[in-house]
């Protein structure tokens, strides 16, 4: 069985222990709180700061990255937390207030459910992104795949409703 992965990479304004921090770490533990419960999520592998696998666009700003990695049954469940989801929802009306602007600041792909991927193939997915734009190895939610390499027309709605 397959699970789409995101890899996310954010750069906080200031180093990842300053104390203007203070608020995205509070949101960030809520957003970690809620996903115990949504519906289509399998599963995060937790983030190392000292982690060296960071894109190549974003290594000048190493001591402020922030990543995530997750699994997901399927696009819509993934797409319904992101937008949808209570604390996840907030956290992406303040980003302004957290990152400067990055992109790509995501990249989706399908793995094989029996095998984790690592931080490391996130960085290499998401560089490959960056050279090629949207494919079926690396793309975004904005320009989805299906798990057999067809482009999908409009990614699905975040409420599941057409």
């Amino acid at each position: 069985m397959t699970h789409l992965t995101i890899f996310t990479v954010g750069i906080l304004h200031d180093p990842l222990d300053s104390p203007g921090n203070q608020a995205f770490w509070a949101q960030a533990e809520k957003i970690w709180t809620e996903l115990d419960g949504v519906p289509g999520f399998l599963g995060q592998i937790p983030f190392d700061p000292l982690d060296v696998n960071v894109p190549l666009h974003v290594r000048p700003y190493r001591d402020r990255a922030v990543c995530t990695l997750s699994l997901w049954q399927d696009a819509q469940a993934l797409l319904t937390f992101a937008y949808r989801g209570n604390a996840h929802a907030q956290a992406l009306r303040k980003r302004k207030d957290y990152f400067i602007r990055i992109q790509p600041n995501h990249v989706v792909w399908y793995t094989n459910g029996a095998v984790n991927p690592t931080y490391a193939q996130g960085a290499r997915r998401m560089d490959y992104l960056v050279q090629n734009g949207p494919t079926p190895y690396a793309f975004t939610l904005h320009h989805l795949f299906t798990e057999h390499g067809h482009p999908l027309n409009r990614a699905p709605s975040p409420t599941g409703q057409e």
